[in-house]
């Protein structure tokens, strides 16, 4: 099977069309080489996809099937035995913004984590009629809009004690952006309550300006990911949130976080290259 090659990820803003990156199935598990190839394609151009099945509800089945695809699912507080976290807020735990109904400012998933997983995947099961929608953003933008500002010091994300994240018990001290052979993947979280944020003193003006960044409406793509869609997005590349919803609305998805390294591990591009 021969995939399309792309170079590098395309660094979108809030004019960006997510119908370009829509993609209609019947069957993850029965996907044609034709659909996959578009999800791989839009993975390494964009860095997510939005995987619509109609009128044909998710089956648990073809949501674990991404495991074939993408690998083994990461480690997480709230997973199940299958490494599925529910996304609701029928039982709120504190320091985790994705079992409450309020804004989850945008992040990378893992970001406490010492080996974040490179896909981030999300079913929606039951959409909110009002709020919960999902903001993305790019980190291939981010970098450029920082390299442009920081000319002298931008490099120092690179640094391995540039930032540190800390939520409970859990704590690590990583770049922001992890570069490795030529690639780079972005780490980062706003100080959202829910995590403490600890920019080392020389990329502090660096990480404020991020935070901007990803603050400005100009800088972000917002959508309602409905019924019987799933939102798969390389984990390294793009970094994502949503809105708040009423307490009142019932909002139900399933998340997996997986670590890259199945049957597509080397068609997709994790990452942004850097120049």
């Amino acid at each position: 099977m021969i995939f399309i090659n792309r170079n590098n990820k395309f660094p979108f803003d809030f004019s960006f069309d997510v119908s370009k990156v829509q993609i209609n199935i019947d069957s993850l598990i029965n996907i044609s080489f034709d659909k996959l190839n578009a999800l791989v394609d839009c993975l390494n151009q964009y860095g997510f996809t939005i995987v619509d099945f109609g009128e044909n509800k998710i089956q648990l089945d073809e949501f674990l099937h991404l495991k074939f695809l993408f690998g083994n699912p990461k480690s997480h507080p709230r997973a199940d035995s299958n490494g599925v976290v529910p996304i609701n807020s029928f039982n709120p735990l504190k320091g985790h913004l994705d079992s409450t109904n309020s804004e989850h400012l945008l992040h990378t998933d893992g970001s406490f984590s010492s080996s974040p997983g490179n896909i981030l995947a999300l079913q929606c099961n039951i959409a909110s009629k009002v709020g919960g929608l999902s903001i993305i953003a790019s980190a291939q933008a981010a970098y450029i809009h920082i390299k442009e500002k920081f000319p002298d010091t931008y490099h120092l994300v690179h640094s391995k004690d540039a930032i540190e994240i800390k939520r409970n018990s859990q704590k690590t001290l990583a770049p922001i952006y992890d570069l490795h052979n030529g690639r780079s993947k972005i780490r980062f979280r706003f100080p959202d309550g829910a995590a403490e944020i600890t920019p080392s003193e020389e990329v502090a003006p660096i990480y404020k300006e991020l935070c901007e960044f990803f603050k400005n409406n100009n800088n972000v793509v917002t959508f309602q990911l409905h019924n019987n869609q799933m939102l798969i997005a390389d984990n390294g590349s793009i970094v994502h949130g949503r809105t708040k919803y009423p307490e009142s609305e019932l909002r139900d998805l399933r998340r997996l976080n997986l670590d890259g390294n199945g049957i597509l591990n080397g068609k997709v591009q994790y990452g942004i290259k850097l120049d």
